[in-house]
């Protein structure tokens, strides 16, 4: 037998399939003259999403995308629809259950209209390279409450997404969050309620939103959340953020603030209720220093009774603001709360 010669086009293509003899393949074998194989190719499975459940609570959640799911308990579903609601009960069983999702995902959510449920315990994998063009992951994890661990990589094939609105909203035992998390996510406008109620959380890192350059919106962001400091540097890489209604509403435990956290966000319009009823002993002077385009300061340290000294003198630097009612209402216990207009409290 002669000598023969294979030439592998790698075409750029999402899937790398291999170009021979005017076909794709997604396996190949070369060998040598005797018939021995000396190589061989295969396609890599890299739409594949993991994840493990608790059986105590059914699974509930919904897919885009012409997919096969294996529940893990030797049961399965093909999939071919447009995010219709699926769910899945486990029988008792003290172990839990590895869900696998394989195929062309192009979307999906966990909880949806459902609020709070337990079932999603620990995500394996990352998002599939299926979702690349997928622009709305609002609510994905929403209401997952014994979720705790997120993959640093989670969404590096998503770098289309628009809107990461109340993602992980009620994930109550997240307790970290990945600095990466976000990094390949540059086009996200939308932030709002992203960790609404994300109790468990104990630290914020520093550059989690750094290349998140074209954010709008981070409104309710972190409401209720429970950790006691933020770093100053969070949203320096967010110029053109214009609405932090209602971003640290109810965090308790946060009792300083950074001098420096909003320099870098010049355009912002909207700060209401930004520490309402929350544990704030200080506000810095210069906090908005750097923000002359507000409009609205409503309720923004409505109930923060426990802070002390002075506070900024926003009715004198902000003349322009439009809406002020009840922003430093029930804030007695500021040294200058006497100089504080009526209208302002």
């Amino acid at each position: 037998m002669g000598r023969q010669s294979a030439r592998l086009y790698f075409q750029g293509k999402d899937h790398k399939d291999i170009y021979f003899n005017g076909h794709y393949h997604d396996q190949m074998y070369l060998s040598d003259g005797k018939g021995n194989v000396t190589l061989v190719w295969e396609k890599v499975k890299d739409n594949l999403f993991e994840f493990t459940v608790n059986p105590e609570s059914k699974l509930i959640l919904s897919v885009w995308g012409n997919v096969h799911i294996s529940w893990g308990d030797g049961q399965g579903i093909e999939v071919n629809n447009n995010g219709s609601l699926l769910s899945h009960q486990y029988g008792l069983s003290d172990s839990r259950f590895k869900v696998q999702i394989t195929g062309e995902m192009t979307n999906i959510k966990f909880n949806p209209g459902s609020g709070m449920n337990g079932a999603l315990s620990e995500v394996l994998t990352i998002l599939p390279q299926s979702m690349k063009y997928t622009k709305d992951l609002g609510r994905i994890f929403s209401g997952c409450t014994n979720l705790m661990y997120i993959p640093e990589r989670i969404f590096y094939n998503c770098i289309h997404v628009v809107s990461m609105e109340n993602a992980f909203w009620a994930c109550t035992s997240l307790k970290n969050i990945p600095v990466m998390l976000f990094s390949r996510c540059a086009f996200v406008e939308e932030f709002g309620g992203v960790f609404l109620r994300c109790s468990g959380l104990e630290t914020i890192p520093e550059g989690l939103f750094a290349g998140c350059t074209k954010v709008k919106s981070f409104h309710n962001a972190f409401q209720y959340c429970q950790f006691s400091e933020i770093p100053e540097g969070l949203f320096a890489g967010c110029p053109d953020v214009e609405d932090f209604s209602a971003l640290f509403f109810g965090c308790s435990k946060l009792i300083t603030v950074p001098e420096k956290l909003f320099d870098n966000c010049p355009v912002v319009k909207d700060f209401s209720g930004l520490f309402c009823i929350g544990g704030l002993e200080a506000v810095p002077e210069g906090l908005f220093a750097n923000c002359s385009d507000v409009e609205n300061f409503a309720s923004a340290f409505e109930y923060c009774q426990n802070i002390k000294g002075r506070v900024p003198e926003l009715w004198r630097t902000h003349l322009h603001v439009k809406e002020h009612s009840r922003c430093f209402a029930a804030c007695t216990k500021v040294s200058n709360y006497e100089e504080i207009p009526s209208t302002w409290k």
